[in-house]
């Protein structure tokens, strides 16, 4: 059965397409430890993923010291969507941070 799966997935065109070739490892920062909850969060862009209710991507987001992370529903690649939703949804919660850390 395994030999079977191995042939099947090799000759499956969107396995191979989607076959990671190379992995990046990024170095390890060192940041400041926040002064007072919700003061830094981590950002990232998860997709493109299946469109569901016009959305195709997701914002994610983490706390640096809590264990607390989330992600809102985004429709676009675009900064200016991010800033918006960081805004209406983030904001609108927890308050203004004093930073927000993005991979770079």
């Amino acid at each position: 059965m395994g030999r079977d799966i191995d042939e099947w997935c090799k000759a499956c065109l969107e396995c191979q397409k989607n076959k990671i070739h190379r992995h990046t490892k990024s170095a390890i920062g060192d940041y400041p430890l926040p002064s007072c909850r919700f003061s830094h969060i981590n950002v990232d862009v998860v997709g493109p993923l299946p469109t569901s209710c016009g959305f195709s991507y997701v914002l994610t987001w983490c706390r640096q010291v809590q264990p607390l992370a989330g992600g809102f529903p985004d429709g676009r690649p675009d900064c200016c969507d991010h800033r918006r939703n960081i805004l209406r949804r983030w904001i609108s919660r927890f308050g203004v941070r004093s930073a927000s850390l993005r991979p770079g």
